[in-house]
């Protein structure tokens, strides 16, 4: 061929001819090779192109029955293409991350979003559901879709909270809280390994805290705490953080969050850009295949105080006494004191009788067994004073007579 070419030149031969020759030889070489461009596009169990494309053309996008016709079982959702997930010849990962990390990415409280969270822990307290698998099946082989949601055309609805709970469940409901739950049953979907239930005795009862340095401003913030039970650590125990910034309904997953316990305990996170006046909140995780730890819940949030009140009676002779009794809530603020009033009504005011601080037990009852020293019309309303861990609450005001 050298020599040709030569001869051609000799002959005077324009120099571009030559070129043009010499890309035709090379797109010929080029074209006797193999097809595949990737050799990741080659199925190991394909025997020619034509199993795949139409026509045995690698340019012709293959069809859906094309892949089924050795992935038998298998379907693809609505107007959605195999190779829409899929590399060829490549099946996608199915951990943890391969979920969140592509396409289910779920940002508190209740949108698709990019903060790589499984589920919002707002809705799940503490669960220890750790994995998507848990809930959500996967295929098992090439012809197995073992009722894998990606691999079936039927139309899939979100579950909503009301899929496993009767009521929406809020914010530091007591433990256990059956009035939320539409059977116990679905417990364990979340709070794995809790079937059968453990022994009230083998269950741990954790402490957590939280608190902020500085106080909440706009800057940088360092949140910590430490997970205790009984005064000791509890380590390796993972700790979600989240933050309600001012006008928000609901809590939000900070994006450095979850965060994992030390051997003491202790727990640090730093919140770059902190909001001013927001509220923090940090949600340990049960853990009960090693160890049924309950989930703990602490916030910088002030807790909602309420206070109930009754009288053993409404009217009582001069010299006995009357009790009265209630409920602090919610039972987290058990130990907290909460003062009572006794008011005697003189004409139109209601003047101070008495007073009486008691503590709270660790349920939130109290009471107090009340002798009046005069006649008349009387009033007793309990109340606690506003800290930073709650806010202040006063219960109705209860009447009975003295005669």
């Amino acid at each position: 061929m050298g020599r040709t070419i030569k001869h051609r030149l000799s002959r005077g031969w324009p120099a571009r001819a030559v070129v043009l020759a010499v890309a035709v030889l090379a797109v010929t070489a080029i074209a006797a090779g193999p097809a595949f461009a990737q050799s990741d596009y080659v199925h190991n169990t394909a025997t020619s192109c034509g199993s795949c494309h139409p026509g045995g053309d690698t340019g012709v996008t293959p069809t859906n029955a094309a892949c089924a016709a050795c992935h038998t079982g298998f379907a693809a959702r609505s107007g959605d293409t195999c190779w829409k997930c899929h590399k060829p010849g490549v099946a996608p990962g199915t951990t943890q991350a391969d979920c969140t990390g592509v396409c289910h990415e779920w940002s508190a409280p209740d949108t698709y979003g990019t903060t790589a969270t499984p589920h919002p822990v707002t809705q799940h307290l503490g669960s220890n559901l750790e994995t998507c698998r848990t809930c959500h099946k996967t295929s098992v082989s090439g012809t197995n879709p073992d009722g894998s949601p990606h691999h079936t055309t039927t139309t899939l609805t979100a579950p909503t909270c009301t899929t496993c709970h009767a009521t929406p469940p809020v914010d530091n409901a007591p433990a256990p809280h059956p009035q939320f739950v539409a059977s116990v049953s679905t417990c364990p979907t979340c709070h794995v390994g809790m079937t059968p239930h453990p022994k009230a005795s083998a269950i741990v009862k954790p402490k957590l805290t939280i608190k902020t340095s500085p106080a909440p401003t706009a800057g940088d913030l360092i949140v910590s705490g430490s997970l205790t039970s009984g005064g000791s650590p509890l380590s390796n125990v993972t700790v979600y953080m989240q933050v309600k910034t001012p006008g928000s309904a609901d809590y939000a997953d900070l994006p450095s969050s979850p965060v994992t316990t030390g051997t003491d305990g202790s727990y640090t996170i730093t919140v770059t850009g902190a909001t001013a006046k927001a509220f923090y909140r940090a949600i340990s995780q049960g853990v009960s295949n090693t160890g049924t730890i309950l989930p703990a819940l602490a916030s910088t949030e002030p807790v909602k105080a309420s206070l109930t009140l009754t009288l053993s009676s409404k009217s009582i002779k001069l010299n006995k006494t009357v009790t009265a009794k209630g409920v602090l809530k919610p039972a987290s603020l058990g130990g907290t004191k909460v003062k009572l009033l006794a008011q005697r009504k003189v004409g139109k005011s209601w003047l101070k009788a008495a007073t009486k601080t008691v503590k709270a037990s660790s349920k939130g009852a109290y009471s107090w067994k009340y002798k009046p020293a005069k006649r008349g019309s009387y009033r007793i309303v309990a109340s606690v004073t506003k800290t930073a861990q709650h806010t202040a609450a006063k219960s109705p005001a209860r009447l009975f007579k003295v005669t």
